[in-house]
């Protein structure tokens, strides 16, 4: 745990916060996962904001209270759009999907971390590595989880203001000074689409109720496992399972974090 014996009290207290205070999360995201990802954000106590109209983008970007970007489905109007969201200086989450898919979106996704850092840099192991060291070319946005550098990738673009998570089988997460990893959940997670689009608008509504944003993020990747635990053992397949896991996110309590990082410091972590 990044913080040590006290990351379970900020994870809880995030959930505290966001169920009281309600953020609003601007999300720009693409047209596959932004229904689930605007369910995720309702069900952890968000309140979804999904406009892409350019005309409206600044007004909207300065009631919110955080940001995300998704590059999954992109067009070629999205630079603008993004940079007018972006210029309102809200702390902002990115989520780089398909990065390697082609140079357009490789060229997308580099402005942005260039000019407007985000808050929160997550992705799959593909995307943060190839972001972190360049080369290499993805078939499609999936990763395929084999990346022996993703450690090193996440070391590398941590850096204090600036939490980075790197997904797979193992989910790597470092805020620039300590770096911890998350295992477990369920396989049905790989059979739903947008199930990572999904924990980016997870990470920034904990991240918006959150005392430190980078226990925000720790906070989702710890509970999104163990909602989709929980959710598997109520499923019968893909379709009951989204329905569940979102339930299962929907009823956590402040207790169960709590719960759960006794589980994670007594070394029980799922295999």
């Amino acid at each position: 745990m990044i913080f040590g014996d006290s990351s379970p009290r900020y994870w809880a207290e995030a959930w505290r916060k966001t169920k009281e205070t309600r953020p609003l999360i601007y999300t720009l995201t693409n047209f596959v996962a932004a229904p689930f990802q605007a369910n995720m954000t309702l069900a952890a106590g968000g309140s979804p904001l999904m406009s892409r109209c350019l005309s409206e983008a600044e007004e909207l970007a300065e009631r919110a209270d955080f940001i995300v970007i998704n590059t999954g489905t992109p067009s070629v109007d999205d630079g603008e759009l993004f940079r007018k969201v972006l210029s309102s200086g809200k702390p902002w989450l990115l989520d780089p999907v398909g990065y390697g898919a082609s140079s357009f979106r490789r060229e997308l996704v580099n402005g942005l971390i260039r000019d407007y850092p985000p808050a929160i840099l997550k992705g799959n192991s593909d995307e943060i590595s190839m972001i972190a060291f360049g080369g290499g070319r993805m078939k499609g946005v999936d990763s395929r989880g084999d990346s022996s550098s993703t450690l090193e990738a996440v070391e590398h673009l941590a850096s204090p203001g600036r939490t980075v998570c790197a997904t797979g089988a193992v989910d790597w997460i470092s805020d620039g000074k300590t770096t911890e990893s998350f295992s477990g959940g369920s396989s049905l997670l790989a059979a739903v689409t947008g199930g990572g689009c999904a924990l980016g608008s997870l990470m920034a509504v904990l991240a918006a109720g959150a005392e430190i944003p980078a226990a925000g993020v720790e906070a989702a990747l710890v509970l999104f496992r163990r909602a989709a635990k929980l959710a598997e053992e109520l499923s019968g397949g893909a379709g009951t399972f989204q329905a569940n896991f979102l339930d299962s996110i929907w009823r956590t309590e402040p207790a169960d974090f709590l719960a759960e990082g006794k589980r994670i410091a007594g070394g029980e972590r799922e295999k």
